[in-house]
């Protein structure tokens, strides 16, 4: 699985940076990453093609488990 914070860092991203860049806060972004606000779908989507993954790989979700 990957996570924002794992794919922000990979591109040297600061929170700041992703929010700004995302029109939220940066107190979005830290929730995000902490898991403490479930993503909802437009955001999923827009997270997926930012950081070129699939919305299965941003979300955890094994396929090979189906």
């Amino acid at each position: 699985m990957r996570t924002i914070a794992g794919l922000r860092a990979d591109e040297k991203l600061t929170q700041e940076d992703l929010a700004n860049e995302l029109g939220v806060s940066t107190q979005t972004i830290k929730n995000w990453e902490r898991n403490q606000t479930n993503l909802k779908g437009e955001i999923i989507k827009t997270l997926s093609f930012r950081f070129k993954v699939s919305a299965d790989e941003l979300l955890g979700i094994d396929k090979e488990a189906k």
